[in-house]
């Protein structure tokens, strides 16, 4: 009972009205068993059905609903006590069973109502002393007035109500947002919780669509371009807008308003960002933030959500909107700690990183590689082209390097023109040999820099970690430097292997 109390005002009012019918009937008990008309076996059965029949309503406030082929029954009973009391307001039970009981039923139900509560005046017409016909037009009039005016407090209480959940649903996803540490986690949060909000019979009603405009449902992999930031990728959300969207489409897709796409557009736009068919149109609310659109939610199908769903909505796309700019913040700001802005290569400190991880695995892994690189005449080009086309060279070696390794290497640009590339869990003993010739060789080939051709060359120094070796990384970084720098002195370029070998 606390819990109920606790809840909406609809539950409150539920409850306050149950109390005053319970009173009242235990009212009407008192004056039919005390009361001078009909033999003791009638009042007593009278009494006794009315007490059976608070049991009733106990029992359906605690589970919230009635039986409907029950309600009939309980005018009946509540009518049997004009059968032998004298006054009409001795048979009180009735008039707080009509304002508790107007709180329960269907709409047909609320008709029947204003049929079955006429028993009452009509049982105290035959009764032991007949209703005036003042009393008897001020107890119609009751049975007519209250049940609609209940209704409409009833439909207040349960706008209230539904406010409050949704409140309360928002909250408990503002809570999750809070802790999700990258996109893939807003969006299954994001995606959840505004099922909840509007109701959606199916969770897969309800999209998230975001840039590049992929679209998530409830249930399926994250958007395109939606993971953490890896090697050599811009960081999330830097990426332009999916091709084959048509432009109307993409801006409305786009719009600050709520908008709505018949069944046509909603066809054609499932189409073009990949999802399966779905029927009916589409409603879309913005994801925004301080101006900057971030996305659309999208509940499909027929009937469309209330206005007062589309506004919690709203609402939670706002929430939605500031989870993803602080998940994209600290992304970036985390890919700015581990990669080269220039390049967008690793940098020194994820380079380390990684290498210590591999160390540590090389036991069960394999070998580890490490290959330091110098440019060589790097600093020429630089002094004659500038450095903006010096840069455009450090980009363009940084991916022909992307090209030469395997996707779980690693490549990395430690400052200036150095760069390293890390081999892990290496079986092949032929591979890192293969690669730094294949390294050499791609850098060797002449680049087109700001419309001129420049060519460059590479020293390259290689230290090897076998499987039982406890070489750590300074051990590895400074045998590669040893042996990256003995072949620059050769100035003849070229890659050249750690031979004194590392501790065991």
């Amino acid at each position: 009972m606390a819990a109920r109390i606790e809840g909406s005002v609809l539950s409150r009012l539920k409850t306050i009205f149950l109390f005053y019918a319970v009173f009242s009937v235990a009212v009407g008990v008192v004056a039919t068993v005390g009361a001078p008309y009909g033999s003791r076996g009638v009042r007593v059965g009278v009494a006794v059905g009315l007490a059976g029949l608070t049991v009733h309503w106990l029992v359906g406030w605690s589970r919230d609903r009635f039986p409907g082929r029950v309600e009939p029954l309980e005018w009946v009973v509540l009518a049997a006590p004009g059968l032998v009391v004298e006054s009409p307001a001795e048979n009180a039970g009735y008039f707080g069973a009509l304002l508790f009981r107007s709180y329960y039923g269907t709409r047909r139900q609320f008709w029947c109502r204003l049929v079955l509560v006429q028993l009452v005046p009509l049982v105290r017409v035959v009764g032991p002393r007949p209703i005036t016909p003042g009393e008897f037009v001020a107890v119609v009039s009751f049975g007519l007035l209250v049940p609609p005016m209940v209704r409409f407090l009833r439909g207040i209480g349960e706008r209230n109500g539904r406010l409050i959940a949704r409140e309360r649903t928002q909250l408990a996803g503002a809570e999750r947002l809070s802790v999700a540490a990258d996109r893939p986690a807003v969006y299954d949060v994001a995606v959840a919780t505004a099922a909840e909000l509007t109701g959606a019979p199916a969770p897969d009603r309800v999209l998230l669509l975001t840039p590049p405009w992929g679209g998530r449902p409830a249930e399926g992999k994250a958007p395109p371009g939606s993971g953490p930031p890896a090697e050599g990728k811009a960081p999330p959300g830097s990426g332009p807008p999916a091709e084959g969207i048509p432009p109307d489409l993409l801006v409305r897709l786009t719009g600050p308003l709520v908008d709505h796409l018949d069944a046509a557009d909603h066809a054609r736009l499932r189409d073009a960002v990949g999802l399966p068919p779905a029927p009916g149109g589409l409603l879309l609310v913005p994801i925004t933030a301080a101006g900057r659109h971030l996305g659309a939610f999208g509940v499909s199908g027929e009937p469309h959500p209330p206005a007062d769903a589309t506004s919690s909505l709203v609402a939670w796309g706002a929430r939605v909107a500031e989870a993803l700019r602080r998940v994209d913040l600290h992304a970036e700001l985390t890919f700015r700690a581990y990669h080269d802005p220039l390049t967008t290569l690793a940098n020194r400190a994820l380079l380390e990183s990684r290498l210590e991880q591999a160390l540590g695995e090389r036991r069960s892994a394999g070998q580890v590689a490490l290959l330091l690189l110098d440019l060589d005449g790097f600093k020429q080009v630089n002094d004659v082209h500038g450095h903006p086309a010096g840069d455009e060279l450090l980009r363009a070696i940084a991916a022909r390097l992307r090209g030469c390794v395997r996707g779980t290497d690693t490549v990395a640009r430690l400052g200036g023109d150095e760069f390293a590339i890390l081999l892990s869990g290496v079986d092949d003993p032929e591979l890192v040999a293969t690669t730094a010739d294949r390294v050499v060789a791609a850098i060797r080939e002449p680049i087109d820099v700001e419309g001129r051709t420049v060519a460059v060359g590479v020293s390259v120094g290689v230290a090897v970690a076998e499987p039982g070796a406890t070489a750590g990384v300074r051990e590895l970084i400074r045998a590669g430097d040893q042996a990256m720098y003995r072949r620059k002195a050769t100035r003849a370029g070229g890659w050249e292997r750690y031979e004194a070998g590392l501790r065991r």
